[in-house]
């Protein structure tokens, strides 16, 4: 009796998770900061002398996704950022670019995915959270590895050169796939 109704309970269980999965739709959280601060390459240090603007691009870094995924479309992709810019010196303008691309050597060629600035002045402290970013379904994020780049661009006021750096607090994407590996 007991079989039967254990039977009867698995048969029920792998019913649900087959009508769960008939839509056929994968999702992958990704956190793309882990890939990031590996290197170093989680904080940009800038220094710009007054009265000019400058920008600082990180090395892009390779994130690894997972394999067999170019069988499958994007059906969407949330970015969610945020970061501290730490101030030491100076006044002006701090503005953070995320970019993703298919290729190394085109990060930066494309449009940033996301971006947050902030006006700071002397020693402060400032948080920058554009929050969850929708993006397109871009065909970039269903390959096994995609590469992402860090632009930190500053604008410096008159008086004393800014110095200070943008530390990355979280980059995460959320990649939801409808699966074509059995078609």
């Amino acid at each position: 009796m007991k079989t039967t109704r254990l039977t009867g309970l698995a048969a029920v269980v792998g019913a649900a998770l087959l009508l769960g999965c008939g839509e056929g739709r994968a999702i992958f959280n990704v956190d793309v900061l882990s890939f990031l601060g590996g290197g170093g390459n989680d904080t940009v240090h800038y220094t710009i002398p007054a009265g000019t603007a400058g920008s600082i691009d990180n090395p892009p870094v390779e994130v690894t996704l997972l394999k067999g995924l170019g069988n499958s479309t994007v059906d969407s992709v949330t970015l969610t950022v945020g970061a501290d810019v730490e101030n030491q010196a100076g006044a002006g303008k701090v503005k953070f670019q995320i970019f993703f691309s298919g290729s190394q050597a085109t990060v930066y060629s494309g449009t940033p995915y996301a971006e947050d600035s902030a006006n700071v002045s002397g020693v402060q402290t400032v948080p920058l959270n554009p929050g969850p970013v929708p993006l397109a379904a871009d065909s970039i994020f269903g390959q096994d590895q995609i590469f992402v780049g860090v632009r930190v661009a500053v604008d410096a006021n008159a008086g004393p050169a800014m110095d200070g750096r943008l530390r990355l607090a979280t980059v995460r994407l959320r990649i939801v796939l409808q699966d074509n590996l059995l078609q």
